[in-house]
């Protein structure tokens, strides 16, 4: 199921020399430790840790951008979703970066005092359904495996709306932050989905969607 590129751990060593050549004159990082994500200047230090963490980043007007993926990580569930959903990779990447801000791909996220859980933060009917789809096809309730299959499932038979917005995005930047937004307000339903959508664009624009073009799936 792995199909993986050394692109983007190239990309990412040029990154942090010249990131590092600037740092001196950065300011302190600010990090979203809940999402395992930054933005913000960052000093030698953090951006060492970074670079050893192999997390996917890049770096755009001065800040830095990271997801909590590896690039292995980030082929693997990109290659996942769009061999098993049809989608392209703007689509994927679409889904991808609300996942990373819904848990960090973290399958045993907890979530509104405990009322979310796993990678999609589903509650309720839709937590359940999680658990007896895994339970009945033999996968793990607390794995990324079982609930990326459960999403897929998720998406073909029960939110065929915003699975074909998200199917008929074209492979551009643009493509890639529809595919953000539809994910966001008519998958995951926020109350406000202008406003909860609109760093979860900006991260698919400078790093999820051309992260995924560097490694050519």
């Amino acid at each position: 199921m792995k199909l993986f590129s050394k692109r983007l751990q190239k990309r990412t060593l040029l990154l942090l020399v010249f990131a590092l050549f600037l740092a001196s004159g950065w300011g302190a990082v600010s990090a979203c430790a809940d999402d395992g994500m930054l933005k913000a200047s960052a000093t030698d230090d953090d951006l060492e840790r970074l670079a050893l963490s192999q997390c996917v980043f890049t770096i755009c007007d001065g800040e830095v951008y990271w997801m909590s993926l590896t690039e292995d990580e980030l082929a693997e569930y990109a290659f996942y979703l769009m061999s098993n959903l049809d989608i392209n990779a703007a689509a994927a990447a679409g889904i991808l970066v609300n996942i990373q801000f819904e848990s960090g791909f973290d399958p045993n996220k907890l979530g509104d005092d405990g009322a979310a859980y796993g990678i999609c933060q589903w509650r309720g009917d839709r937590l359940d359904q999680m658990v007896e789809f895994c339970d009945e096809y033999g996968y793990d309730p607390i794995s990324m495996e079982g609930q990326l299959a459960f999403l897929v499932y998720d998406l073909q038979e029960n939110y065929i709306y915003p699975y074909d917005l998200v199917r008929l995005v074209s492979d551009t930047p643009d493509g890639a932050t529809d595919a953000a937004f539809y994910f966001c307000a008519y998958y995951e339903v926020p109350s406000d989905p202008d406003e909860e959508s609109a760093d979860r664009l900006e991260y698919c624009d400078i790093l999820f969607y051309p992260a995924l073009l560097d490694l050519d799936l």
